[in-house]
């Protein structure tokens, strides 16, 4: 019996160490530097050529291609007289990496660090337009000192909301420079 046993041990191992490697899609710097690698089952989000947004499940990478796992979900109805999501059917969207325009490689900022500048902007000329009504209304001269220090301080707010929105929030995905490159690991 012992021998019988140590026969299939021997046996299985050769079929329990051979596994096929998944091919990859991966997003390089101008240097050569990798961003990030997709695999088979990790989470994609892109842009393709078209201008068409794909995002899921890696479902399957091979000869060029991605294919990604779409899920069509809808309201339905419950017993209980209330609504509840479901799954309703799921399919795959293919696309061939070089259609690929972009991938979403950064983390994503919060909606209001991503929104600051453009509120920024938005007070900042509020407040201008404000100050020049007020101004007007009182028959104040735009060249009055006070008149002055807020438009000032108003231009000032609306300078660091652009340079917020131009310079420092980043999108989450990738750049033009940015390569998108398909490496074939498996058979």
């Amino acid at each position: 019996m012992p021998k019988l046993l140590l026969i299939l041990l021997i046996a299985g191992i050769p079929f329990s160490s051979s596994a096929q490697v998944s091919d990859i899609i991966s997003v390089k710097k101008k240097n050569g530097r990798t961003i990030k690698n997709f695999y088979e089952d990790s989470r994609i989000a892109f842009e393709t050529k078209d201008g068409e947004y794909i995002e899921g499940p890696i479902a399957k990478i091979h000869g060029d291609t991605v294919y990604v796992r779409m899920y069509t979900v809808q309201k339905v109805p419950t017993l209980f007289g209330t609504f509840g999501f479901d799954t309703l059917n799921t399919y795959l969207v293919n696309a061939d990496y070089k259609d690929i325009r972009r991938i979403s490689v950064y983390a994503h900022h919060g909606a209001i660090r991503q929104k600051l500048g453009v509120l920024m902007m938005i007070a900042g000329a509020g407040y201008a337009v404000l100050n020049l009504l007020n101004g007007s209304f009182f028959n104040l001269p735009v060249t009055d000192k006070k008149n002055l220090k807020t438009l000032g301080i108003s231009a000032t707010v609306f300078a660091a909301g652009f340079i917020n929105n131009k310079f420092l929030v980043s999108s989450s995905f990738s750049r033009k420079k940015d390569k998108i490159v398909y490496a074939a690991l498996g058979k």
